[in-house]
């Protein structure tokens, strides 16, 4: 994940990374580290939502290939951590992302 936004007023930050793919336990760890000290950097307890741009049918053919999808379980916080923060994955189901970049230009 790499920091695109950060919005100082509410102390948001708005991270964007590739799609999940399946992956060793010890890459996993530190995807899941750095999401909890993003979400650390925000605020105590804040909540960590993924919105997952891909459509319905690109999700399930990467999972098809052997790919990941989110799991918010998997990324909910430690005993370390505050539990009342809340992981969430939201799916948007955008047909063509490739075509919505273009529609910047």
């Amino acid at each position: 994940p790499v920091l695109t936004y950060y919005y100082v007023k509410a102390g948001s930050a708005l991270l964007r990374c590739a799609q999940p793919h399946s992956c060793s336990a010890n890459e996993f760890q530190n995807d899941r580290d750095l999401l909890q000290k993003c979400r650390d950097a925000v605020c105590q307890g804040a909540p960590l939502i993924i919105y997952d741009c891909r459509s319905r049918v690109a999700a399930n053919a990467n999972i098809f290939r052997g790919g990941g999808v989110e799991d918010p379980e998997a990324f909910s916080p430690t005993r370390a951590h505050s539990e009342e923060s809340t992981t969430a994955v939201v799916p948007l189901d955008i047909p063509n992302i490739h075509q919505m970049q273009s529609s910047w230009q």
